[in-house]
């Protein structure tokens, strides 16, 4: 693995431990983190501050699982850490629907994450975080400020990761049964049509989802 590949890889995983994190207060409703670390940990310059109250009001309902405040504040602040354009409240949400279906549809095909996968994410994860000793500074700092040990958060996020492996489990079934179905195409090709494909269903399944958004 050359240079460039190891930075990529440490960024992924400090982003992905910040966006596991935020998908933990989406899913338990729990107090937002101190505003200072979460602008260390996700290259912030100027500190954003999360809005005030405890957050657990509902801002949306999707297929029966509620969406608090903080949750849903805390997750548009990684999201809009990343990149130059700014994502709306409507954008967010519809990202977060988007990733609750899917997990919802891998579940209903029996493609559940194991608990000896989740097991295997969670010590990749800590050993990865635990190789660069800025990374793991700031993801430290990062832990405390939820008022949480390592172990406990680790622990709070392996719900997370079951998701997340469980989508990607659906994922990895849907490009499997495409690539039978159009053997002896360019596989430059295939990636491409592939994601047109899974697209159309992500959209098929967001239309067919029971959706309320209480957003303000």
């Amino acid at each position: 693995m050359n240079s460039s590949e190891k930075s990529r890889k440490k960024r992924i995983i400090i982003l992905g431990a910040a966006a596991i994190a935020a998908l933990v207060i989406i899913a338990a409703g729990r107090g937002g983190l101190k505003a200072n670390s979460a602008a260390k940990l996700f290259g912030i310059g100027q500190t954003t501050m999360l809005p005030a109250g405890d957050g657990k009001e509902i801002v949306a309902i999707i297929d029966g699982e509620n969406i608090t405040q903080k949750g849903f504040d805390t997750y548009k602040l990684f999201l809009n850490s990343n990149g130059e354009n700014k994502l709306s409240d409507k954008q967010v949400l519809d990202k977060i629907i988007e990733r609750q279906v899917i997990c919802n549809q891998a579940v209903e095909e029996g493609m559940t994450a194991s608990e000896s996968e989740i097991d295997s994410a969670v010590r990749s994860a800590r050993e990865t975080m635990k190789s660069d000793s800025k990374t793991y500074a700031a993801f430290k700092e990062y832990v405390a400020g939820l008022n949480l040990t390592e172990d406990s958060y680790w622990e709070s996020v392996r719900p997370v990761y079951k998701k997340a492996l469980t989508c990607g489990k659906y994922k990895n079934s849907l490009k499997a049964k495409f690539r039978e179905d159009n053997k002896g195409k360019a596989i430059s090709d295939l990636n491409a049509e592939f994601s047109k494909y899974y697209d159309g269903k992500v959209k098929a399944l967001v239309k067919n989802a029971k959706v309320e958004s209480l957003l303000k």
